[in-house]
């Protein structure tokens, strides 16, 4: 049995925990009626199993003062509380895992946002929806910049329109010229506050749309889902990214009252926001910290109460020396991704598609003058599922259209059939295309 060799090290760490939870007055050993030893992904735990049908209350074994005590006693190594089937104490006897030391981007996930991997090598993954506003914070040569590119290449493929505000000019020279740019990249406060009272104007526009539309959506995705059952447009999603946050609301004070209420506002309606700062005081990020969800700490000056009043209070013992390592107040440590810049110089993406579903669309050309229908794409080998997920994706995207002369079949529309060639498709606000690929429309 691979755990035999760690008897030993079990038993010491056993009697060590008896012994602490015997000497403080709160707690009784016995209450662990059992210990088991197991091995997990190559690495071997220790479990001491709690009594809950005899102990009056949890609190004084579970309390942090006591795992304190615990793991004071075995000298520093962490005692956790697992509860996944019954109380139990955990304890790692092989070497804890370590952060690699860099992730490469594997690409992309449709509709969902990769950022990273986690302390034991898991995907960190979640929607734009999921993700809300974000902070993002590190000193120069932390990885901030390549994080934030990461976002916006993402945003860029899943269609969404992008609002930048870059006054160093460093960080998206690249998608200066971007069709997807819903306005030009700004370069100071000036420019940054107009660029987020366009984006609070297009809110209020949505807001006219969202009453008039039967079922009254309460977000952007029910909207669309209603929207295209209806036969009309569905709308993008606007993503602002403000780079030098503090520096751009210093030069402009009324930016932080607008990102207030377009922060507040916003998320109804479709729009993520994300400050990016190398200098993180509460005078600037104080006043919106209630709109963030999501906070990305790299490598930082800040103070140790700043961070901790964000959540990430960790982030001031990442070292200078590992660029991508982040403390987030939601997955711990963060490994995130690294995606090269030249990626958005050779290919900067108004949409992308996978290599699967760009031989769907040119299928669908050659052999169903367009048509893509769930049952089509069952008999091309995929799951109703996946074929029903598929075909309501992309007519949220206004990839796929009804065609009412050829019996309502849904359609490649010309944006789509583009986007599979590998050609940059215009893109308006509205996504105002309305033919069809293939015989009349």
């Amino acid at each position: 049995m691979p755990t035999t060799r760690y008897l030993a090290a079990a038993r010491t760490v056993a009697k060590t925990l008896s012994t602490v939870l015997d000497q403080r007055t709160a707690t009784d050993a016995t209450m662990i009626r059992r210990w088991l030893l197991t091995e997990n992904n190559e690495r071997v735990w220790l479990f001491g199993v709690l009594d809950e049908q005899r102990l009056a209350s949890l609190l004084p074994y579970t309390s942090q003062q006591t795992l304190h005590h615990l793991s004071t006693a075995l000298h520093g190594k962490p005692v956790l509380i697992s509860n996944t089937t019954g109380l139990r104490y955990a304890v790692l006897l092989t070497n804890p895992p370590q952060m690699p030391k860099s992730a490469v981007f594997p690409g992309l996930v449709r509709g969902q946002v990769v950022l990273g991997v986690s302390l034991y090598e898991t995907a960190i993954q979640t929607t734009w929806q999921s993700l809300g506003h974000m902070l993002v914070t590190g000193k120069n040569g932390s990885g901030k910049s390549t994080f934030n590119r990461l976002l916006a290449y993402q945003a860029l493929a899943e269609g969404h329109r992008l609002l930048l505000a870059d006054p160093h000019g460093t960080s998206f020279p690249m998608l200066a010229e971007h069709p997807a740019l819903f306005v030009p990249i700004s370069q100071d406060g000036a420019e940054a506050l107009a660029l987020t009272q366009r984006a609070l104007g297009e809110c209020r526009n949505r807001s006219d749309l969202f009453r008039q539309m039967p079922g009254y959506p309460e977000d952007l995705e029910e909207y669309n889902r209603l929207v295209t059952r209806s036969g009309g447009e569905p709308l993008p999603r606007l993503v602002l990214i403000l780079d030098e946050f503090n520096g751009l609301a210093d030069e402009e004070p009324q930016l932080i009252q607008t990102c207030k209420i377009l922060g507040r506002e916003g998320r109804k309606f479709g729009v993520n926001l994300i400050f990016s700062t190398h200098d993180l005081t509460l005078q600037e990020i104080g006043r919106v910290r209630n709109q963030v969800r999501t906070v990305v700490a790299f490598h930082t000056d800040a103070s140790s109460s700043v961070l901790k009043t964000l959540g990430v209070e960790a982030a001031k013992e990442i070292v200078y020396r590992r660029p991508g390592l982040a403390f987030t107040n939601r997955w711990g440590l963060v490994q995130t991704y690294f995606l090269d810049k030249q990626v958005l110089i050779d290919r900067a993406p108004s949409a992308l598609l996978t290599e699967q579903e760009q031989q769907l669309v040119q299928q669908a050309i050659s052999e169903t003058q367009g048509q893509m229908s769930i049952p089509t794409l069952v008999g091309w080998g995929m799951s109703a599922w996946q074929a029903r997920s598929l075909v309501e994706d992309w007519e949220q995207r206004g990839w796929l259209k009804k065609d009412p002369q050829r019996k309502n079949a849904r359609f490649i529309t010309p944006d789509l059939a583009e986007i599979a060639a590998n050609t940059q498709a215009a893109q308006t606000l509205s996504n105002t295309s309305n033919t069809f690929i293939g015989g009349k429309s």
